[in-house]
This record gives structure tokens, sequence and C-alpha cells, in this order.
């Protein structure tokens, strides 16, 4: 069909014999546009109408290219990339599309679309022709600003409309009323607006204010964070705060920079207060490391170093309150209720890479000194688990092991509380994150194949597979995903040993050399050096050990089928975050 298209002539005649404004109606993303054009290209073709199926061809894919605002060089680039296939890229337009697209221009009346195809025009044209850069930066700042209607796509339109207009001194003007649109709609925002501000504070940094404007987007920012943390919206409150802390780095307000700081420590000290002591160890060390940024000459003032001393006798008493509380949860029901809320508040209103970047840290792993004393103190406790024989069967009554020693009990308990630690992380934060993710995001496989591709725990041979075990999960498939991505979790273990020089194989007495099971990968003295002692123990509680949940051997064997369970979304969301965590894409702003 397409090479037939392909071949086809058209003209602004065959554009005006379709009702364009009835087919974007209702239409809010270009993905919606390229999907709608798609389906009409198809239906005319079938039709015989050859040179409409033409005219939507090429509408399809001007819309079906992803918008990258931050690119001087390539804004656009493929909406999709499987294996060796993709859609539109802009060198796939030919002079005589352009000469449609030109012909056309002033037909549309749709903005959004309209932006596209000036862009197109203004990057692609030969010679250039500021005619076309005039029309796409005045039909992206059509687009509304508007808090009820305010979406990523919006904010990419404007983001490209300012770049656009720095680059001719003839539009100066239109440059001016986008400046000026935007600091009306920063000036007349409200608190209950919680992230639309954060929004305009973006698109205001990349229009560059003067000195007298940058100071009063900061102390408008830092004035809604105090509004904030008064009414306990902890997580607002430390979003704008930091928001207002880059604005005052722009002024080099040092006094400014550490007071925000402080204010920030303060805040997460009183959300440790109403956390679980687990929470609260996290709240807690992200406090002390904002107070150590502060420098020495900023300190006395703010009497930083005694906070720093009060933070630190606040951890030494939080490491009694986890023992109890693992206590607590070995043997009663909780209501995790508020850390639900917790979660879902730490990914709302967000981007979505800034809402995946939180997915991915919602909670800290397990830290297993802190796992082994807990489980310590609850031995002791428990004389009667000291005296007898236990004995650890399967879900089906199976005999695993035989706990008789005291090295045995431990690492029983221990296990018993990384259990405890999986069931109520995916209860309480993963799931609720995830579930208000997708309420407010379309999640697509480009952009989980974008994340992958510049991680650097992905080998560039598996970007595909790591891309789809990720994009399985965001598809609520969780059961495909751990298949897809355990394997890889295994492979990622052998090739950090094998930079290491150290041996991921055996040779039997044949010299027949057989791979290494990840059981005996991740015994190894160097993976602990290479992952860190509290991811490895985690993932041999995950995958290998019988005692623990040992779902590697279980998907292995067969053993694995039905519902996904608890294991299966916390080993989707560990790898996640294995993947985000060392993706270049993405700053720190919600890592633990």
């Amino acid at each position: 069909m397409i090479e037939e298209i392909q071949q086809i002539t058209i003209t602004k005649d065959d554009f005006l014999g379709i009702n364009l404004d009835e087919i974007s109606k209702d239409t809010k993303y270009f993905h919606d546009y390229s999907s709608k054009f798609a389906d009409l290209c198809e239906e005319n073709f079938k039709n015989g109408d050859l040179k409409v199926s033409k005219v939507f061809y090429l509408l399809r894919d001007a819309c079906s290219m992803t918008l990258k605002p931050k690119s001087t060089n390539e804004p656009y680039e493929a909406g999709c990339i499987a294996g060796d296939c993709r859609s539109a890229i802009l060198e796939d337009f030919t002079e005589q599309d352009l000469e449609f697209f030109e012909s056309i221009l002033d037909e549309i009346t749709d903005c959004r679309l309209k932006s596209r195809i000036a862009d197109i025009l203004w990057i692609l044209k030969i010679p250039k022709n500021i005619k076309f850069l005039e029309i796409a930066v005045n039909e992206y700042s059509k687009i509304s600003l508007e808090p009820s209607s305010l979406n990523q796509f919006k904010i990419d339109a404007f983001e490209r409309a300012i770049r656009l207009s720095r680059l001719s001194k003839i539009i100066k003007n239109q440059y001016a009323e986008i400046l000026n649109k935007i600091l009306e709609c920063f000036d007349k925002v409200e608190p209950t607006d919680q992230y639309y501000c954060l929004r305009m504070s973006y698109l205001l940094d990349i229009a560059k204010l003067d000195k007298k404007l940058q100071s009063s987007v900061a102390e408008k920012l830092e004035n809604f964070a105090d509004a904030f943390a008064k009414e306990g919206e902890f997580i607002a409150a430390i979003d704008y705060y930091q928001e207002s802390q880059k604005w005052y780095k722009k002024l080099k307000n040092s006094p400014k920079i550490a007071e925000t700081a402080l204010k920030i420590a303060n805040i997460l000290i009183e959300k440790a207060k109403e956390s679980s002591a687990i929470s609260s160890k996290i709240d807690l060390e992200q406090a002390l490391k904002k107070l150590r940024s502060i420098p020495a000459k900023d300190r006395n003032e703010l009497e930083i170093d005694q906070k720093i001393d009060e933070i630190r006798k606040l951890i030494g008493q939080n490491n009694q309150d986890i023992i109890s509380e693992m206590s607590l949860i070995a043997t009663d029901k909780i209501n995790i209720s508020r850390y639900q809320n917790n979660a879902k508040l730490a990914v709302k209103g967000k981007q979505l890479s800034e809402a995946v970047l939180c997915l991915a840290n919602i909670t800290a792993n397990p830290l297993y000194e802190d796992i082994k004393k807990s489980s310590e103190n609850l031995l002791k406790k428990s004389l009667f688990s000291n005296l007898i024989t236990q004995i650890y069967v399967d879900a089906d009554g199976r005999k695993l092991s035989q706990i008789t020693t005291k090295d045995d009990r431990l690492k029983h308990e221990m296990y018993q509380q990384y259990h405890i630690h999986v069931e109520l992380t995916v209860d309480g934060r993963i799931l609720p994150a995830f579930w208000q993710i997708l309420e407010e995001h379309k999640v697509s496989m480009r952009f989980i194949y974008d994340i992958c591709r510049n991680s650097s725990v992905v080998p560039a041979d598996r970007v595909d597979i790591w891309a789809q075990g990720l994009y399985y999960g965001f598809d609520r498939n969780f059961l495909v995903s751990s298949h897809l991505l355990i394997p890889q979790i295994e492979h990622l273990a052998r090739i950090l040993l094998q930079q290491e020089k150290i041996p991921t194989t055996t040779i039997d007495e044949y010299g027949i050399e057989s791979e290494k099971s990840i059981n005996s990968l991740l015994q190894e003295p160097k993976i602990y050096e290479l992952l860190g002692r509290d991811l490895t123990e985690e993932l041999k509680f995950l995958l290998t050990e019988p005692m623990g949940l040992n779902y590697r051997n279980k998907i292995c064997h067969g053993l694995v089928g039905g519902s996904p369970n608890s294991a299966d979304i916390y080993i989707w969301w560990l790898c996640l975050r294995l993947v985000v965590n060392n993706c270049v894409l993405f700053g720190d702003t919600c890592r633990n």
C-alpha cells in the first residue's frame, strides 16, 4: 500500500475536499491526530481514493513524529521504533511533499496542526523562509495554557515556540508576546492549582528572564511552598522549595539558597514524624544530605550544624523504631492507607518523566545490615523458636529446607523481613503510584525504549528486550514482564563479572564448558562490590534462595502461572529502578 501511495501526486485541491476541522475535533495530542489520519489513509485506499489517501498519509507522517523541544538540531524523531522498523522522520519528506505542505498551509485552521506543518517547512525548506518560522511560532503560541486543560503536549509546544522565537530578531515581538502570556499565567495562578505554577516556572526558565523578574518568580514559589508547608502538604512544599532554590541559584543568592535548603530539611523532619520508621529513615537521610550541601559560610547564622546534630540523633532513634516496627509488622496487620496516599501524591501532577523517576524511587531498597540487626533482635525475644527444629515448606507443602542451626534461623527470619518489605512496598507504594501515573499519562513503548537506550545498565544489544519487559509492566502484564526481565538480571550480573575478568563458566572433566547459574554468580565475592551488598542480598532473596521467593527457579521450572503476584510487580519495579537511576535522561529530582 505504502509504495503505491508514494507514487501518487497530490495538490491543494485534493486537500480542500476533506473536512479537516471535523476530523480534528476533540483531538488533544499529536499521536491522536496520527492515529486518525492513519485510519483515514487506509480507509480511502481501500475505497480506491488514492489521492485523498495520500493526503492523510502525509498528514499522518507529519503528526507521528515526536517533538523534542530542547533540541535545536534534531527537534523531531520517530515516534515509534521497533527493531528495524520505525515511523516517519524529517528526512522521509520529499521536495514534492514539502511543496504540498506549503500549498495547504494557509488553509489549515487548527493551530496545533498548522504549527507542526509550518515547523517542518521551516526546518526542511531550502532556502530558509522566515515566513514559516513566524507562522510556526504564532500558531504554537495560540495553544491554551489554562490550568484546566494543561498537558505535556502544550508545555512542549510553548517550549518550542520560545526556542524558535529566539532564532530571529524579526520575530522579537512574538517572543515578547509569548513571554507576557506565560508571565500573566504565572502571576494569576493560585496555590490551589498545585503543580501549574511549577510548569509555568519551567517555561519562564527557558525564556531567560531578567534579574528583577527572576527574583519575583523565586519569591512567589517560596511563598507557595510556605503555604503548602503550613497546610501539611509536604510533597508539594518540597517541590516548590526546590523550584525556588533553582531560581535563587540563578541569582547567586547564597543566603536564600541556604534558607530554602533548611526549610526543605525541616519539612522532611516533620514528614518523618508522620511516616513509618522505614520511610522516616529515608526522609531523615535526605534532610541530612540537604543540610550538608550548605556551604560553611552560610551555616552559622542558620545554626545548620546544630540542626545536623539533631537529625543524627533522630536517625539513631529511628533505627530502634525500625526494629520495633518490623516486629509489629511480623505479627499484626497494619493500615497502609496513609502510605498509599503519600505514594499517589508523590507522582500526582508531575510530567511523565518526573513521575516515572519518582515511581522508581518511591521507596529505598532494604538495607541488609538493618534487616540482619532487626532479625537478630526478634530471635532474642523469641526463645521458643530457638528451641525447636523448623521445617520450611513452599505453598504446595513441599519441604524446602530444615532449620536447625542458629544461622539457619537468622537467615529464615531475615527472609521473612524481606518478604514483608516486598508485600508492603507493592501494596503501599508501588501500585498506588503506578495507578496514579496511568490515570494521568499514556506510557508509550517509545518512551520506555528511550529510557533503556540511554541507561548504562542496559547493554546496547539488549535494549529491545529490556524495553519490552518494562513496557509489559506499564501495560499491566507483570507476569510476562518478569519472564522477560529476570533473565536480563542474570545477564547483567554475568557481563559485570566478565568485565572484571571473573570466569562465568565452568569446565568439567571432559572439557565441556557450561555457564554458571545465577545462584553461583550471586555468590561471587566480586558481585558484592559491583552491585553492592544490599542489592545482591535482595536479589538472592528474590531469585535464588529456597527460603526466599526463589522466583527465578520457579519461572524456569514452569511453577508460576495464573495471575501476577507481588513478586512479579516488585521485580518489575526493581528493574525499572535500576534502569531509570542509571539513565542520563533523568536528573536527581525524586531519587532517594
